[in-house]
């Protein structure tokens, strides 16, 4: 009689536990807490390298650079800024050669 009350409280914490442990269960691991302040974290990690290096979507810039490291591209790649004209060009020489 003097453990009644004890072990239905153990009862009842253990049947709590297990409902909530059943719950994780059925989760994707994205509806999980850690991983939800995971991306919260690298949100707004981004947001800030985006607010203090300027938006690149909204700026034409002339160097291609890095958000997180900062660092611009060497001159060999450049191309790729230019890549756009130069398949046209090829695109363009192609149709009035072939077609």
């Amino acid at each position: 009689m003097l453990g009644g009350p004890e072990i239905t409280q153990l009862t009842a914490e253990f049947e709590e536990s297990n409902a909530t442990v059943k719950e994780t269960l059925y989760m994707y691991h994205e509806q999980t807490p850690g991983f939800q302040n995971m991306f919260a974290q690298k949100a707004i990690a981004l947001k800030n390298q985006i607010q203090g290096r300027g938006n690149p979507f909204l700026e034409k810039l002339k160097v291609l650079f890095s958000l997180e490291t900062g660092m611009t591209i060497e001159e060999s790649v450049e191309q790729i800024m230019h890549a756009e004209d130069v398949g046209q060009k090829q695109h363009t020489s192609y149709v009035e050669d072939r077609i």
